[in-house]
């Protein structure tokens, strides 16, 4: 399910392999215009016989009036570099768009803000809240009333519990598992598998099963990223 405008000419930020699947899973509701990138990061001419636009130019082909914008990007500099092309959309007055895949459950409460992307399979029971700019990807399953922040990458197979709070610009590794009524704080990185059992400090580290704090930062784990 696309969530746009009809008559907006569809640009997705990106040309690497993350925007490359995300495009092609796109296409089955909307027609993509674009695939933007800066011009320094630009590999390509087309992407799967889609045009690859240079941001720098991209007000030569639309205007941001006439366009819309979808962004997912990974969780480099713990979902900062999405943060600040998310603000520099919005700041230029394009449209922010938002995309749920058909094969998805979410119930009729849930509200879905800009630039959320939720993959295939995903499954978000009644009262979830989902912060604008967050990326949730296949198979994951948020339990009721849990609480996601903007700015968030919830990976494959991530499972909550009931009552979660994740806060502002976290990622959660594959297949990581986070017991019911724990917070993790803002900027946490929870790695591959771990299953968490208590509250987070923020910007933490959290390995493990039973999770463990480890003496590296997330913003320290960038270069793994």
């Amino acid at each position: 399910m696309f969530f746009g405008s009809e008559n907006k000419k569809l640009l997705v930020f990106g040309d690497g392999t993350l925007s490359e699947m995300s495009a092609y899973l796109f296409k089955a509701d909307v027609n993509v215009f674009a695939h933007v990138v800066d011009s320094k990061y630009k590999q390509k001419e087309t992407l799967n016989n889609t045009p690859v636009l240079e941001l720098e130019s991209l007000f030569d082909y639309v205007s941001n009036q006439s366009a819309q914008v979808i962004l997912p990007l990974g969780y480099t500099n713990i979902n900062g570099v999405r943060e600040n092309k998310f603000k520099y959309f919005n700041e230029l007055g394009i449209e922010i768009a938002s995309f749920i895949h058909a094969s998805s459950t979410v119930w009729d409460d849930f509200k879905c803000q800009k630039n959320v992307i939720i993959y295939e399979q995903v499954i978000i029971q009644p009262f979830v809240q989902v912060g604008e700019n967050t990326l949730i990807r296949a198979g994951a399953n948020l339990g009721h009333h849990t609480v996601i922040g903007k700015n968030c990458f919830i990976a494959s197979q991530v499972v909550t519990g009931g009552n979660v709070t994740i806060k502002e610009r976290c990622f959660i590794g594959l297949g990581a598992t986070i017991r019911d009524g724990i917070t993790i704080a803002e900027r946490c990185f929870i790695g591959a598998g771990a299953v968490v059992v208590g509250d987070t400090e923020a910007g933490g580290v959290y390995l493990g099963n039973p999770a463990k704090k480890i003496t590296k930062t997330s913003a320290q784990v960038t270069n793994i990223i």
